[in-house]
């Protein structure tokens, strides 16, 4: 059975905000964080984006159902849409592979920087949305692997790592040196035929706000 028991339910929560609600930020940002702390959710990761989503969050929730009513909220308010979906971490992908009659890959020694770095800002952080080829999905254990050592060679930091079910297959949240690793990574990803990548830039509260006073909106 699943070890899911154990933990807290993970959920990745991506959106978009309606132009008439960007005006009235310091509003939304106020009642989401009430709706927040009411629902007893827990944000580990606040990214903001550019292109197809606003925001990309992880999300720790009590339970399915008050994850679906924060998104229910979100959009009755008129503050914009939300796609959430549930977080796998690998223990759980592990015993899905084996089910699905895949060996999925045996837990191995990673260095420090692979989980979240305690203390430390990020560099440049992005989000990484992708889809496996299906050539490599029973190749886990070795996609895993390579990818680690590419992070390595190019000083990328995982700082989140989420299997997720839906319309993609993971969402990471990384740190990156510099937009040019982030472009090598993903071009040696596409040439080694493991899947697709989507990279989206991603900026915290105050680049957000400064960003929203270049263009006279405050508190964006």
């Amino acid at each position: 059975r699943f070890p899911r028991e154990e933990t807290i339910p993970r959920y990745i929560m991506m959106g978009t905000h309606r132009a008439d609600s960007i005006g009235r930020q310091p509003e939304r940002s106020t009642r989401v964080a009430e709706q927040i702390a009411k629902l007893g959710l827990e944000i580990k990761s606040s990214n903001y984006t550019q292109g197809m989503y606003d925001f990309v969050d992880v999300i720790d929730a009590p339970n399915a159902e008050t994850m679906m009513a924060f998104s229910i909220w979100y959009k009755k308010e008129g503050y914009g849409d939300c796609t959430t979906m549930p977080v796998f971490q690998r223990p759980e992908f592990q015993v899905a592979g084996k089910i699905a009659g895949i060996q999925a890959e045996e837990t191995y020694e990673v260095t420090p920087g692979w989980h979240p770095p305690s203390g430390e800002k990020p560099r440049q952080v992005y989000v990484m949305i992708g889809k496996h080829h299906p050539d490599w999905v029973d190749k886990q254990l070795t996609r895993t692997k390579d990818a680690y050592e590419q992070f390595q060679n190019l000083d990328i930091k995982m700082l989140y790592s989420n299997y997720v079910q839906g319309q993609y297959d993971f969402v990471g949240i990384i740190d990156v040196p510099d937009a040019q690793a982030m472009l090598a990574f993903s071009i040696w990803y596409r040439m080694n035929k493991f899947g697709h990548l989507m990279a989206l830039p991603a900026f915290d509260r105050s680049q957000m706000e400064e960003a929203g006073r270049r263009v006279g909106v405050e508190g964006t």
